[in-house]
Formats: structure tokens, C-alpha cells, sequence
């Protein structure tokens, strides 16, 4: 006697829904085949359930909805790419409440996505792609999950992505005013307002918001004054919120740090805000609005590089306007005073470094150093024998006669004039 589906009991439902079934090679849900033996390579790959065609089979009526819904759900539990999907569908299609549905069916909301090389947390995907209310869904969930908000502000604190960024950072970064706040209203466990945990998290998302020259500029004034962020935190990686916007180009950013009290000297030696203003600006202004802020113009990195090193540093650049803007930035810090003849760690100044570049530069840029003072550099030895006039003479091109007349104004040396002036006759 003919019988249709839907009278059949809810078992033989979910019984022919485990049919529903399909081979996968994809590489994440073996480890890596690559990185597998070749006898296990050859093996039946595993059969996951085939979502797209149980979500067919429940749709056709409500009855099968009823009986198969939940296996959708469990398929989610119990296999992580379909987890990864769904949570990912959920943030992208800004639906709290399937998040609700998920956790309700024991799927782990906190699981790890890969994005490039690096690897991150769901919080950090809804911080970065989803909306206010997601993340605000997540967070209940999560305080839900552990029992206590302190529970959840753990997991917040704790969560970094590859290159050590909380979602805090994302948020911050993209500019998501509304996501920045409920992020940043989260404490640490312990509760210090003012202590090294609660300053780092907001210190970075300070310096996350000013290294993006699109973000907006009401995401760093509310870190700054409605949660204290601190301006001159220090990063592990040695930047500052003023370094990064310095680096990144975004001068609206840097002025607003700079009159929330940003000190332009603080740093590790490695990344100082002077030198990204010398090696990468578009223009002077920025080297000018921090030499107006006090920094120091003479400051040395690791290596004992000064500005005026970092700046002679980008000439190796055939770009015409880059060269300008380089040669522009120099003069500034000239005329600002900077030691010309000041050595980095290999004894070098920059007239060692102005003697390297390709003829065309070198020559004004020799000129306008030796103008200001750079004389008593001409036979400076660096730490590995050379002189500025000796690397000059090494080229042995007629293109340098000029350059190295002008050298030889400063040569003290006898031995040192007789053989250069062999040099110009031999040129």
C-alpha cells in the first residue's frame, strides 16, 4: 500500500537523512594531505553529510523540517568546516539570533579561522566583518558559557590572532565605532582599570586605528577620552599609536595624538617617529609638526641611525618626486640643526652614505651636506676601512670629477691629495 514520506516515523527520517552523503578531498579536513603518506593519501577519503541536500530534503514540508532540522545543527557540532560555515554565515548575514541556535546545539562558538598564513578567533572575524549586534550576541554568549562575565572577559583578553592582535584591534582598525565600544567596555578579569593588561589592550588598539589613513578619527578620540587610552604605550614590537601614524601617512591622526599629549621620543631605539617621518613621507610636514613637538633631531635607532641616515637611506630611488621629497626633507633637518657628521654603530656618516648613491644624486646631496658642515667627514674611516672620498674614487668614472673636486677642498691627508690628484689626471 503506497505510504508518503511525511507519515513515515521522524526515525526513518533522520535514518535516510544519514544517506545524504558526499566524498571530500579538502585538505582541511584531513590535516593536510599534502603533508600525509602516500598510503594514506590513497585511502577512501571521509564522507561528511551533504548539507545543501539534507536542507532539500527538510524543506520539502514541515513535518520533515521538524524530524530533520537538528541534523543540520549537529552536523555543525560535530565537523568543523560546517561550524566554520555557519558561524561565518551568521556574522556575514548579521543573524544573532542563529548564533543562539548554534550554541543551543552545543556547536563551539569559539573556534579558530584561517586567513592567510595567520590564524584567528571568531570574535576576531564578527570585529572585523560583522556588526554591533553580533559581537554583542557573542559576548552574551560567552558570559553565558563560562558562567560569569568574568569568564568572558578572560576570553576576550586573551584572544590574538597570529600576529598577537585582540579583536579589539580589528574593530579598531577597521573604524567600527559601535564594536570598538562594546569591545573596549569589556574589563579584565581582575578588574584593574588603570593597570599594565587594561593599558596594553587599548594602548594597541590606539596604534591599530592611527596606522590606517581611512580610519575614522572618532574611533582614536573615544579610546582616548572616554577610556583613557593611553597615547604613549609602548608596543612590544616597539611602536607607538604616533609611530604607526606617522608610517602609515595619516597626519590627522598623528595631530590629534600629538595634542592628546604624544611624545614624539618615546620609543625603542627601533622605531622612532622622526625616522618614519624622514624615510617615508609625502612631504616635510610631518617631519615639521614633530621637530615642533620637541623631538629629537639627532635621535639614534639600534643601529645608530639618524634621520638624516633614514632619509639619505631612500635616495637609492630613481622616482624623481621621491627624490625631491627627500632632498626637501634633508634641508629641513639641516637647517634644524641635525649633526651632519654624527656615526651610526659602523662609524658612518651620512657623507659615507651620500657617496654610495648614483651620480646624479650624490652630487647636489654631497654638496649640500659639505655646505652645512660635512667637511670633517670627507676622511672619516668607518668601521670596515672606507672614507666617503675613498668610495667616490672607487668608481673611476669621469661622471664624479666634480664630485670629487669638491671633496678634495676637505682632504688634510698629503698621501690622500696626491692621489686623488692622480686620479683627476688620470680621468
Amino acid at each position: 500500500m503506497p505510504c508518503k514520506v511525511e507519515s513515515l516515523p521522524a526515525e526513518l527520517h533522520q535514518y535516510i537523512g544519514t544517506f545524504l552523503q558526499r566524498e571530500t578531498r579538502h585538505a582541511s579536513l584531513w590535516g593536510g594531505l599534502a603533508l600525509l603518506p602516500a598510503i594514506q593519501r590513497q585511502r577512501t577519503p571521509p564522507l561528511l553529510p551533504d548539507l545543501a541536500s539534507i536542507n532539500a530534503y527538510a524543506r520539502t514540508c514541515r513535518v520533515l523540517y521538524n524530524s530533520l532540522n537538528w541534523t543540520l545543527y549537529d552536523a555543525c557540532r560535530r565537523h568543523q568546516i560546517f561550524t566554520r560555515r555557519a558561524l561565518r554565515h551568521a556574522i556575514d548575514r548579521d543573524q544573532p539570533d542563529l548564533l543562539c541556535k548554534l550554541a543551543a546545539a552545543g556547536v563551539p562558538l569559539d573556534v579558530s579561522f584561517t586567513v592567510g598564513l595567520g590564524a584567528m578567533q571568531t570574535l576576531h572575524v564578527a570585529a572585523e566583518d560583522g556588526t554591533a549586534r553580533v559581537v554583542q550576541q557573542l559576548l552574551a554568549l560567552f558570559t553565558e558559557e563560562g558562567k560569569n562575565v568574568e569568564a568572558m572577559a578572560a576570553k576576550v583578553y586573551a584572544q590574538r590572532d597570529a600576529d598577537g592582535r585582540t579583536p579589539l584591534d580589528f574593530a579598531a582598525r577597521r573604524g567600527n565605532f559601535e564594536i570598538v565600544k562594546l569591545l573596549a567596555d569589556v574589563m579584565p578579569p581582575d578588574h584593574p582599570s588603570d593597570g599594565e593588561t587594561r593599558r596594553g589592550y587599548l594602548g594597541c588598539a590606539l596604534q591599530e586605528a592611527a596606522s590606517r589613513p581611512k580610519s575614522t578619527m572618532d574611533v582614536l578620540k573615544l579610546l582616548i577620552y572616554d577610556y583613557g587610552g593611553d597615547v604613549n604605550y609602548l608596543a612590544t614590537d616597539g611602536k607607538t599609536a604616533l609611530y604607526s601614524a606617522i608610517w602609515a601617512g595619516n597626519m590627522p591622526s598623528a595631530r590629534l595624538l600629538l595634542e592628546a599629549g604624544a611624545n614624539p621620543n618615546v620609543h625603542n631605539n627601533r622605531r622612532i617617529p622622526l625616522h618614519a617621518a624622514a624615510a617615508y613621507s609625502a612631504d616635510t610636514d610631518a617631519l615639521v609638526m614633530l621637530l615642533n613637538a620637541g623631538a629629537n633631531i639627532d635621535a639614534q635607532d639600534y643601529f645608530g641611525q639618524s634621520a638624516l641616515h633614514h632619509a639619505i637611506s631612500q635616495l637609492h630611488d630613481s622616482d624623481a618626486d621621491k627624490t625631491e621629497i627627500r632632498m626637501d626633507t634633508i634641508s629641513e633637518l639641516l637647517a634644524r640643526g641635525a649633526d651632519v657628521n654624527l656615526t651610526n654603530n659602523s662609524q658612518e656618516t651620512p657623507l659615507h652614505w651620500a657617496c654610495r648613491l648614483p651620480v646624479a644624486t650624490m652630487g647636489p646631496l654631497v654638496e649640500l651636506l659639505l655646505r652645512n658642515g660635512a667637511g670633517a667627514s670627507v676622511e672619516k674611516m668607518s668601521n670596515d676601512g672606507r672614507t666617503p672620498v675613498g668610495d667616490v674614487l672607487q668608481r673611476r668614472t669621469i661622471s664624479h670629477v666634480g664630485v670629487v673636486k669638491e671633496l678634495m677642498k676637505y682632504v688634510e691627508d698629503v698621501q690622500h691629495k696626491v692621489s686623488i690628484q692622480a686620479w683627476l689626471r688620470w680621468q
